[in-house]
């Protein structure tokens, strides 16, 4: 028993990398806030619809109200922001539990999310916690480590528990999903025949021309999938105890890992799989986690240099009270701008609260004589707003929110009870194809259907008493 005691408080407390730590979290919380942003913000059209919603959790179905557009938006809108903060202004893990916990919540609060890869991101923003958020090194990687391995985690060491309870959890994820592929449909291929067997994949083709089957092609990859799954399995639960230990030998099981990793979720992408940014995550992860630590230590240290070099003058021109208390205000007027210009249901309620939340906190922390927190706040959250505008600018995120949302009126139309019901939908359609058709690409404009919505309303007027 002691034994067993003493190497479960050796794997989760014992010595990790601080320069792994601090980019892991760092570039998971950056990849989430831009995956909210491109992919999660236009699905809050899904709710509220016909105020009907089950909960992933049946207690929650009773105790909440029906989610609407805006409350999604807002939770994720939050989760977003507030893990900008954590990649880029090195806010603390206090702020990584409020973007697990809002996140968390915007999918158990209903059905309609139910990519399983967001439970994963759950878990995985949740061990996070458990990792502090550290600044770069500001030491030169070249000078540290001298008379050392490259890789030795020693001379830069830390305590956090979240980062093996992160490898653990990637164990019991990979595991589970290669057991059960084990079914007969996924052994013998004939899972991924259904699904891509009428489409043209190169890799197939290639293999075809050279005079393979097409059943011994989906056979192949079915089996590597299930082989390469139970293998992350066994490199990721081992990953700690392999930097710890150090050697040839473990080294190369990690990057036999990393190898692995890349070639899969490569492959999960060249497939084409609906999972949206899933792959990017087990990449960034697998980079940060299993890649050799010289690069990460050198990058760290780059990071450090130009903070030192560029950000570091003008913190010192601006610590002052007068100075953190405009930069507040303007930041926080700057955050409101930009996230109203989001034109989403939610968003000028996001905006209220996020420039209040940066604005406050500039506040508090000039009172307190805490100049650079309080102008770091303000900056990052200036920033994060403009990403988050810039995001959802460049891509169609409100295009396809507002053609989504007039379709779905459209759709349920003809379930209309009264006329004064079926008016308020039309109206309503009407409202969203005008949204759409605003941010519309050019091939793709909306005016047919607001021809139509025009005409329908028109007829209803004409037949009404």
């Amino acid at each position: 028993m002691t034994r067993l005691t003493d190497a479960f408080w050796s794997y989760f407390y014992g010595p990790v990398s601080r320069v792994r730590v601090t980019w892991l979290i760092r570039i998971l919380a950056l990849v989430f806030a831009f995956d909210v942003w491109f992919n999660m913000l236009e699905h809050g059209w899904r709710y509220g619809a016909e105020g009907f919603n089950v909960a992933h959790i049946g207690w929650l179905t009773q105790l909440q109200p029906v989610p609407d557009a805006s409350w999604y938006v807002m939770l994720v809108g939050i989760a977003s922001l507030t893990a900008f903060g954590v990649a880029v202004g090195h806010f603390g893990r206090g702020c990584l539990g409020v973007v697990a916990a809002t996140f968390s919540y915007s999918w158990l609060m209903s059905m309609l999310d139910s990519y399983q890869h967001h439970y994963l991101l759950s878990l995985l923003l949740a061990c996070g916690v458990g990792m502090p958020v550290m600044a770069f090194g500001a030491d030169s990687p070249e000078d540290d480590a001298a008379g050392e391995d490259a890789d030795d985690v020693a001379f830069d060491a830390i305590e956090a528990w979240g980062y093996p309870l992160m490898c653990a959890t990637l164990t019991l994820v990979y595991g589970f999903a290669a057991f059960a592929k084990m079914e007969p449909g996924w052994r013998t291929g004939a899972v991924l025949t259904e699904l891509f067997g009428g489409e043209s994949i190169w890799m197939r083709d290639l293999w075809m021309g050279l005079g393979g089957g097409e059943a011994s092609f989906w056979w192949g990859v079915g089996l590597s999938a299930v082989v390469t799954q139970l293998f992350l399995a066994l490199v990721y639960g081992l990953a700690p105890v392999a930097e710890r230990r150090g050697g040839k030998g473990w080294h190369l099981l990690r990057t036999a890992g990393l190898v692995a990793a890349i070639g899969f979720h490569a492959s999960v992408e060249i497939l084409e799989f609906n999972i949206q940014w899933f792959s990017y995550y087990m990449l960034a992860v697998a980079l940060i986690s299993l890649g050799p630590l010289a690069p990460l230590r050198w990058l760290d240290w780059g990071f450090a240099r130009l903070r030192e070099t560029l950000l570091t003058p003008i913190r010192e021109q601006l610590a002052s009270l007068e100075a953190t208390v405009v930069v507040g205000f303007v930041s926080g007027l700057g955050v409101m701008i930009a996230l109203i210009q989001l034109d989403l249901p939610g968003t000028t309620s996001l905006a209220i609260l996020s420039s209040l939340a940066v604005t406050g906190t500039a506040l508090v922390s000039s009172a307190r004589g805490q100049y650079a927190t309080g102008l770091r706040v303000a900056v990052v959250g200036m920033l994060a707003g403009l990403c988050a505008w810039g995001s959802v600018t460049y891509d169609e995120t409100r295009f396809d929110f507002y053609r989504y949302t007039g379709g779905d009126l459209q759709r349920r139309l003809p379930g209309a009870g009264t006329t004064e019901e079926r008016r308020r939908m039309l109206e309503q359609a009407l409202h969203a194809y005008r949204k759409a058709e605003r941010y519309s690409p050019p091939d793709e404009s909306r005016r047919d259907d607001i021809q139509t919505i025009q005409q329908k309303l028109e007829i209803l007027d004409d037949s009404s008493p």
